[in-house]
């Protein structure tokens, strides 16, 4: 099932917010469109996301959906290839992350919540500067 979901996806909602303590100001909403090149166990979203303030991202990730949909590996573009950034794993229908990604000075932590035929991807960054929450609602 979690396969199919990642397969159909074409929408995304996006938002980002700065908590208490930040000093980023990111607090930005927006609508997007996700392409999706489904390769075996791997789903590359190839994302297009327009915020309120008319700004427009591109953004690539990689998905692994491994052992029937237990396990999931996120991967984000960055530095011209796809870098392995958190692993996930079903636990009483959440995918949890095995352990926090480090970026120095930052943490990052993430979850995987799917709803229906929505995928909620919520990560938090930490750091000296940084108390983030962006938000990433994928759909049909």
């Amino acid at each position: 099932m979690i396969r199919k979901i990642f397969r159909n996806t074409r929408k995304l909602k996006f938002v980002s917010k700065s908590l208490y303590g930040s000093q980023m100001d990111w607090n930005n909403k927006g609508i997007g469109e996700v392409s999706v090149l489904n390769m075996n166990d791997e789903f590359y979203f190839f994302e297009t996301i327009t915020l309120d303030n008319g700004i427009k991202l591109n953004d690539k990730k990689m998905w692994k959906i491994k052992d029937d949909g237990i396990q999931i590996e996120f991967y984000h573009f960055r530095n011209k290839k796809y870098e392995k950034i958190f692993n996930f794993i079903l636990e009483k229908g959440i995918y949890v992350m095995k352990k926090k990604y480090e970026c120095p000075p930052d943490n990052y932590f993430a979850k995987i919540v799917v709803i229906e035929n929505n995928i909620y991807f919520i990560i938090k960054i930490k750091g000296i500067r940084k108390n983030e929450e962006i938000e990433y609602i994928y759909s049909e």
